[in-house]
């Protein structure tokens, strides 16, 4: 069975990178991402403190930059970034 771990790099290198290119990163995105390098299995999604059109750009460069589909419906439907991460492993598998 093949190592997750650069699979989960690469996602987590993906939901910050996608998380940089919003036009008005929260505040205090340099304290997220520091937590999402440190604590991503753990966090809960909302600590990531997207609003509504910081959704829809992350969703949207994940997809045009990363090749992962998915909507801000998609990821309001989930409660961590354990979940995140694996949705973006996945969609990069194939």
């Amino acid at each position: 069975m093949p190592d997750p771990a650069p699979e989960r790099a690469q996602a987590l290198d993906a939901l910050v990178d996608s998380l940089l290119a919003q036009s008005v990163p929260g505040a205090d995105i340099d304290a997220v991402i520091a937590q999402l390098r440190s604590q991503a299995e753990t966090m809960a999604l909302e600590e990531l403190g997207l609003e509504s059109l910081g959704l829809m750009e992350v969703c949207l460069h994940l997809e045009l930059d990363h090749g992962v589909p998915l909507t801000p419906d998609d990821v309001l439907l989930m409660k961590s970034v354990r979940e995140l991460l694996d949705a973006i492993s996945a969609h990069q598998r194939r």
